[in-house]
């Protein structure tokens, strides 16, 4: 038997799975480029911030903003969904500030992690 949602949305994870190690692996590399500024949070000496348009300047507390932070030189899992297109369908979930996941809400419950099948980011 071809359990093809399931399939579909397994593959679909998958995608996006893909899609997040580029985007982190890009971030890492323009870390090291000289033209983008990076700073130190002061309050979490995990985090780095980089000026990814780079204009200079830090926009703080702006969810539009393009700024991203790095964790342990890492995309920060709270940044990633910045850096792929993800369509409407697919819900967010973050735990706490060390988890994120990706996943269809089939159940609706608003806990992505639920589901059976996510993509966790940590």
């Amino acid at each position: 038997m071809l359990a093809l949602s399931s399939d579909v949305r397994s593959q679909s994870i998958e995608q996006i799975s893909v899609s997040v190690k580029a985007a982190k692996d890009l971030l890492t590399l323009k870390f090291y480029i000289p033209g983008y500024v990076s700073r130190p949070i002061p309050e979490r000496e995990e985090l780095i911030d980089v000026d990814i348009d780079p204009n200079g300047t830090f926009e703080e507390f702006n969810l539009d903003s393009p700024e991203l932070s790095l964790k342990w030189r890492y995309l920060d899992n709270a940044d990633f969904t910045k850096r792929i297109n993800i369509d409407d369908s697919t819900a967010v979930e973050e735990q706490g500030i060390n988890f994120t996941y990706l996943n269809y809400d089939r159940n609706a419950s608003g806990n992505v992690s639920d589901d059976a099948c996510y993509l966790r980011y940590t």
